[in-house]
């Protein structure tokens, strides 16, 4: 039995760890979650996004959080949130498009938002899925 996710075996991580899940063996179906889609398509400045990310709530109890974004023109892969979040512990999220299909993953906040006080961003930067396909196929053939 076994579950792959792109920095290795699944099983390996706790429970709330945001790796991405790209691989169960057909003798695998008790773990939680399905893995991702993965969209090769190029993202277009504009496009809406989706980060997936969690967090807890008054109950203490880990929940689903979508925040709403858009890719922003520029190099590398920077998308503007809706509304300003708090994304600290947030890197490896997966960013995904309207479809529910992987297209990157957030490595971090943008320079703009670095003095920021409040820890809350207004952008964040990351790796489009075409950048991680190395990484991905390594993952994948790992036995």
């Amino acid at each position: 039995m076994e579950a792959v996710g792109l920095f290795g075996k699944a099983d390996a991580f706790d429970t709330d760890c945001d790796q991405i899940l790209l691989r169960l063996s057909q003798h695998y179906s008790a773990y939680p979650v399905k893995p991702l889609d993965v969209r090769l398509k190029p993202v277009v400045f504009g496009e809406s996004l989706h980060v997936i990310t969690c967090a807890m709530d008054k109950g203490g109890n880990l929940r689903q959080v979508v925040l709403n974004s858009r890719r922003l023109p520029g190099l590398g892969f920077t998308c503007e949130l809706e509304k300003p979040a708090e994304l600290n512990g947030c890197s490896g999220a997966p960013v995904v498009d309207k479809d529910g299909l992987l297209v990157g993953i957030v490595t971090g906040g943008t320079p703009a938002d670095l003095n920021n006080p409040s820890n809350s961003v207004r952008a964040f930067s990351g790796h489009l899925v075409s950048e991680l396909t190395p990484l991905m196929k390594a993952a994948i053939s790992r036995k």
